[in-house]
């Protein structure tokens, strides 16, 4: 198996903790969060962490979150678009 492979794997792993988690810990959105290599990672786990935050009263902690992860999105394309 090649390393990218095993990558790819890995983070459909963390993803599926953290979407199959009610309240994922700061431990594992930490590890997720070091483990993005790409934009499609990126996306994802974003897209996952705002399913997490629909409803009365979302996590404050998972809203910063998400706001980072899009910036390091949108600075990603703007490196690429130069």
């Amino acid at each position: 198996m090649e390393v990218a492979e095993l990558r790819e794997q890995y983070m459909e792993l963390m993803l599926n903790l953290v979407k199959d988690s009610d309240h994922p810990s700061s431990t594992i959105l930490q590890q997720v969060e070091q483990s993005i290599v790409t934009p499609q990672d990126a996306a994802a786990y974003a897209e996952i962490l705002m399913e997490k935050v629909q409803g009365k009263f979302p996590s404050h902690a998972l809203l910063e979150r998400i706001g980072r992860v899009i910036t390091a999105l949108e600075e990603a394309q703007a490196r690429q678009a130069a």
